[in-house]
């Protein structure tokens, strides 16, 4: 965004967005990496300028600072000059260019690699430490002529600084895709999740928005939670899938790794109105750097409200422009004194910006996300129990004649048609089972401890079947004196946990490493040693803030809810439904059968009933809802996940 610094005040209360295409005037906002005033720089100083990230740039020769500096041999008649210089901006960097018979190159303060091709079309890579110089092409004895066809500030360079400054909207990222071919803002909504423009990921957005769901084509990688690109701290990681909305210029992308350390942006609810006063907060162009390190703000106001987004005009500073790169940017309001987003950044007319043409028209088109929160919410809801894909909780089960099968939720507490599972009859000396995440993939695994004592894991492939066994290392074969299992996320990295009752009474946390296997196990200090009197556990997130919690029913058969802190530690308990009738269950899962973001349980009671309790959200349960698939046959099934 062309404006000077992080400074526009937020104001109004209202929500703006974009259609699917916006004013077709306006070109889409996303960062295609084309070196600004590329054919100017051509036509005056002889350099061909291609593309980049922007931490590379053509600077003036100041010899009194370290530059990156390319001697080439001296052509006046192409405008050839002979010594070209460059600034880096941050501690890695790419630029592809075209400067014919390079011969010299001076690293300066930052080591590089620079690629060349020379005239039978061969092509070489010089690696050149901090401080160091190589002669190429030319200026080697017997060298051929060459050209220098791309720069990469390899890093680490300096030690980045701490954060620091107001980290309010530490929720705006940024994206960048492929070899930084494009680059976009995007906004935190979710751990998991954020949301940005579709257009980043499109082909040719102007012919074809479409983004087929999955896997980004490229290599996507995301930075968020540090409004100074420069410094430490925040979130660094991949993105691994791909939700394209069916009709705005939206898409949801899922982080590879929870964001654990940045807190999302809430989602308004409220219509924008026109003349309304929004704040937009970007990573793109401004009207002098190419690729600001600093997040940058701007005021503008609401001119019209369409059904899917908004058109907008600068109001501080009044020649605020959205720019390349400002494409998945928030546009923002004060809500119960947070920020809350109302629309995202998606077209402008760029007018102002580094390498665009000054003008009068400073408009931009922003896509409304007031009225799709649902669509947000459902598509970042985090699954508990799912082993088929659906976010809905699956329930398995080993039978009396040792087989193991499984049964998908059907959304409404109910179970469809069994699944056999491998092992055949094997699943005899299974001591117990539980059924969680454990890769962090969104799809349920199986953890079983065996007659032998050894604990074994089994990937969900994500259609309701699951791999063969892996052996969880840790512990080897002394987990024969376990007395109770279950798996939930009690640390809040987006990877599942084991929680387990030992023998001598006392509860102890393994976290998920991501991969099936676990950590060293801590001590839960909620109880002490007084465990062993519980008959069942249950893990879930019961209360919708994230964490896992346990339920747990006591030797006296009442039922107790144990909330997680997220530190692996639990809560005192509080006491559920049915008082002390729950002594005559048999078997005890947990997971969301009915896809609303809260742990429910089921329960098979010794009249062979298997029954549902829908989760409230607030901690505690609903009434029994009896499960019709099985009728009265579960008293038959040895354990239950």
């Amino acid at each position: 965004m062309a404006v000077a610094a992080l400074s526009a005040p937020m104001a109004g209360s209202a929500i703006a967005a974009d259609t699917l295409t916006g004013p077709a005037d306006l070109p889409f906002a996303f960062e295609d990496g084309s070196y600004p005033n590329a054919e100017q720089i051509f036509t005056e100083k002889g350099i061909k300028l291609v593309r980049g990230d922007g931490n590379i740039t053509l600077v003036d020769c100041d010899p009194t600072i370290k530059q990156i500096r390319v001697m080439a041999v001296k052509d006046e008649s192409v405008n050839r000059q002979g010594t070209y210089c460059f600034a880096s901006h941050a501690r890695t960097g790419l630029l592809t260019l075209e400067l014919d018979r390079v011969f010299a190159i001076d690293a300066g303060d930052q080591p590089l690699s620079a690629e060349l091709t020379a005239e039978d079309g061969t092509s070489k890579t010089v690696t050149i430490a901090k401080d160091g110089y190589a002669s190429v092409g030319e200026g080697q004895v017997g060298g051929s002529r060459s050209t220098l066809i791309e720069i990469r500030v390899t890093g680490p360079g300096e030690t980045a600084p701490a954060p620091s400054g107001d980290a309010t909207l530490a929720f705006t990222g940024k994206l960048t895709i492929g070899d930084s071919e494009r680059m976009c803002t995007a906004t935190l909504v979710d751990r998991d999740w954020v949301l940005t423009a579709k257009s980043c990921f499109a082909d040719d957005p102007s012919v074809s928005n479409t983004v087929t769901a999955g896997v980004p084509k490229k290599k996507t990688t995301l930075t968020v939670g540090r409004t100074d690109l420069n410094t430490s701290g925040g979130h660094t990681t991949d993105v691994t899938k791909l939700v394209p909305h069916p009709d705005r210029d939206l898409v949801m992308a899922r982080l590879a790794r929870r964001a654990t350390n940045v807190t999302p942006v809430a989602l308004s609810a409220t219509t924008p109105a026109a003349g309304e006063m929004l704040t937009f907060a970007g990573f793109g162009r401004t009207a002098g750097e190419w690729a600001p390190s600093k997040l940058h703000t701007g005021a503008f106001a609401v001119d019209t409200v369409e059904p899917s987004g908004v058109a907008l005009t600068p109001s501080s500073p009044a020649d605020a422009t959205v720019c390349k790169g400002d494409a998945g940017a928030p546009l923002l309001r004060i809500e119960n004194g947070k920020p809350a987003l109302v629309a995202l950044g998606s077209r402008s007319s760029q007018a102002g910006c580094l390498g665009s043409a000054a003008g009068a028209d400073l408009r931009s088109w922003d896509t409304r996300t007031d009225d799709i929160r649902a669509w947000i919410t459902a598509t970042a809801l985090r699954p508990q129990g799912d082993m088929t894909g659906d976010k809905i909780g699956d329930l398995t089960a080993v039978w009396d004649d040792s087989t193991l099968h499984s049964y998908p939720g059907l959304g409404t507490g109910q179970l469809g048609s069994q699944i056999p599972l491998i092992g055949g009859t094997t699943w005899s000396t299974i001591k117990h089972l539980t059924k969680g995440d454990f890769t962090g993939d969104g799809i349920a695994d199986l953890m079983s401890i065996w007659g032998d004592g050894t604990l074994h894991y089994y990937r969900g492939k994500g259609d309701g079947t699951i791999d063969t066994q892996r052996v969880v290392t840790l512990g080897g074969d002394t987990w024969l004196p376990i007395r109770n299992i279950a798996a939930g996320d009690f640390n809040k990295d987006g990877v599942d946990d084991l929680i387990t009752i030992w023998g001598d009474g006392t509860l102890h946390l393994y976290t998920g490493k991501g991969d099936g296997q676990l950590n060293n196990g801590i001590t839960v200090s909620q109880g002490a040693a007084t465990w062993l009197t519980v008959k069942h556990t249950a893990a879930g997130d019961f209360n919708k803030d994230g964490v896992a919690d346990l339920m747990a029913i006591w030797g006296d058969g009442s039922l107790h809810l144990y909330t997680g802190k997220g530190d692996g530690q639990l809560n005192n308990g509080t006491t559920m439904i049915g008082g002390t009738t729950w002594s005559t269950i048999k078997h005890l899962t947990a997971g969301d059968y009915n896809k609303d973001g809260v742990a429910d349980l089921k329960a098979v009671w010794n009249d062979g009933t298997l029954r549902y309790y829908s989760g409230k959200g607030d901690g505690t349960i609903n009434t029994q809802i009896q499960v019709t698939v099985g009728g009265t046959t579960w008293g038959s099934v040895r354990q239950l996940a």
